[in-house]
């Protein structure tokens, strides 16, 4: 069945959200560091080898780095190619209406050609709870979602995903590949303007749930047959041994005739009777 649908974030974001845990979660805790703030005041470039860096082209890091003055100034910037990437902004008056939103943050924007998510949080002293001491700079790690990651994502998503952002021409998906068990969705992504910048289309395979659901009709059958004949059986026999002893009894009570009784209590003693063991002469 192909169902084209939007989700929204959906699936696709929920997966994106739990994969990127660590990540948001480093962007916040190197951010809170009196040491960045050290970084921030006097920029030392071994410093940032060193300790942020390191951020950058690992397991469960990023795929770039940024670090900003108060006033969104670049100080500091790397990639997984060594290369000093842009800003991940087009104007700086957008990335500050996020930043007084919340003190933590992350968005979607296009570099390059690329979809990336941004991890963003501001550089303040740890000693003091985030809105009690002023904001010394922005710390920003990028996440490149290119076909390795989606490929990571879509396997937790049990999916196929490709991204498409116009207007460049990405791989959509070809509609001959879609089966009669296929599942399609688009995700739309939206980007720091708040309109859509890109979309994560992708095809679910229905094919095991298929299976799923045919089997447990089929059990669901069988059941279902079961149960009619535990049914029979048992009406057959509370009519055997209720209702027609029952009835006896009420056409003897009728008819005055105690014949009906007999009977019924003649099947009742060679039911009752125990064997009597047998004398040997």
């Amino acid at each position: 069945r192909d169902q084209p649908r939007s989700r929204g974030l959906g699936d696709v974001y929920k997966r994106q959200e739990l994969q990127s845990a660590a990540l948001r979660g480093i962007t916040s805790s190197y951010a809170w560091w009196d040491q960045m703030i050290e970084f921030v005041e006097d920029p030392d470039p071994t410093w940032a080898t060193d300790n942020i860096d390191t951020l950058v082209g690992v397991p469960g890091g990023g795929d770039a780095l940024w670090v900003f003055d108060p006033d969104f100034k670049l100080i500091h910037n790397i990639d997984v190619g060594f290369q000093r990437p842009a800003p991940p902004f087009d104007q700086i008056s957008d990335i500050q209406k996020i930043t007084e939103k919340s003190y933590e943050f992350d968005y979607f924007v296009i570099l390059e050609g690329e979809l990336w998510q941004i991890f963003g949080a501001p550089i303040q002293d740890p000693d003091f709870w985030r809105n009690e001491t002023p904001v010394r700079g922005y710390l920003l790690i990028g996440l490149k979602w290119d076909v390795t990651w989606l490929a990571r994502l879509g396997a937790l998503c049990q999916a196929r995903l490709s991204r498409h952002i116009p207007p460049l021409d990405s791989t959509p998906i070809d509609p001959s590949t879609q089966t009669s068990s296929n599942y399609r969705y688009n995700t739309p992504i939206v980007g720091l303007n708040g309109k859509p910048i890109a979309s994560i289309q992708g095809v679910f395979d229905a094919t095991v749930v298929e299976e799923v659901r045919r089997s447990f009709s089929e059990q669901a059958l069988i059941f279902t047959l079961g149960v009619i004949i535990l049914l029979s059986l048992l009406a057959l026999f509370i009519g055997l041994t209720v209702m027609r002893p029952l009835g006896q009894i009420i056409r003897s009570l009728e008819s005055r005739n105690p014949t009906h009784l007999s009977e019924l209590l003649l099947s009742l003693i060679h039911i009752s009777e125990p064997t009597r063991p047998r004398l040997i002469s």
